[in-house]
């Protein structure tokens, strides 16, 4: 087969996958879904920096802050991008719940660091929930230093937990 005839197929297969999945009402993400956001989300934003992972009957996504954010803590236009387009296609595909965590490094002193984190997860709540996600399905909380996934003795492993998570279910 040519490429170009892969490639259609490959276009019919995912199209007919997102119509199948938007007429599911089920109370857990499937594993289609789940599949079909991994897949989307991977082929949109592999060279960006965003990471992204599951759980049983989740999708994860993951942003440095100093990508998303500006010194002000206001989304970047680049951010505002992404998560339009996140939002999108979980409006396409279907999802049940929708939290958004911000985590700080462990500089600046533990209320501080609650507050900022707080402000990341609720720029980006308030951010998708303009772009059509129903608020009765979307939370956020800002958990300042605690739950770092690397270590904060570097400033490269500070810049990491400086983070904004958006989980999926």
């Amino acid at each position: 087969m040519t490429r170009q005839l892969l490639s259609k197929i490959s276009i019919i297969v995912l199209a007919l996958t997102l119509s199948a999945c938007v007429t599911q009402h089920t109370t857990k993400m499937t594993k289609l879904d789940k599949t079909v956001l991994l897949e989307k989300f991977n082929a949109k934003f592999s060279q960006t920096g965003l990471s992204i992972g599951s759980t049983r009957h989740s999708v994860i996504l993951n942003q440095a802050t100093y990508y998303w954010f500006s010194k002000d803590s206001t989304l970047s236009p680049e951010s505002k991008q992404q998560l339009a387009y996140i939002a999108r296609l979980v409006l396409r595909v279907g999802y049940n719940d929708i939290t958004v965590a911000g985590y700080s490094d462990n500089v600046g002193g533990l209320v501080n660091n609650k507050r900022l984190s707080a402000t990341w997860a609720r720029s980006v709540y308030t951010y998708l929930k303009a772009k059509g996600i129903s608020s009765s399905k979307i939370s956020y909380k800002g958990h300042g230093e605690f739950e770092p996934i690397t270590s904060n003795f570097t400033e490269a492993g500070r810049r990491e937990n400086r983070r904004v998570e958006i989980r999926i279910s």
